[in-house]
């Protein structure tokens, strides 16, 4: 098994605790924050729901600058939604690593 082929198998593994987490928010509960200073429910959700995504960034830019980068999250309303942005950020973490692995094939 490659390098490659292991960090797509952890990232599914991963990806189905989070999954499991994720579902378990109420759908009323996504503006609820536990201090002032603290992200809301909806805002950690949202994040911990995109990272998976990172991976395509990290393989294709030279940097990961959130003041000036174009990446933005959505506003997901509800764990319906939330958990399809899940899926669509583990598909393209996961896409790109592939693509990494292919490449890296190609060159022998």
């Amino acid at each position: 098994m490659t390098t490659i082929e292991s960090l797509l198998k952890e990232m599914h593994q991963e990806a189905e605790t989070t999954r499991k987490m994720l579902a378990r928010i109420p759908d009323d509960k996504y503006d609820w924050q536990p201090h002032e200073k603290s992200m809301t429910v909806r805002r950690l959700a949202t994040h911990i729901a995109d990272i998976p995504s990172w991976v395509e960034i990290a393989i294709d830019e030279d940097e990961l600058n959130f003041a000036t980068s174009t990446h933005k999250e959505p506003v997901i309303n509800n764990t319906a939604e939330l958990l399809e942005f899940l899926e669509e950020s583990v598909r393209k973490g996961g896409e790109a690593l592939s693509k990494a692995n292919d490449e890296l094939l190609k060159k022998g």
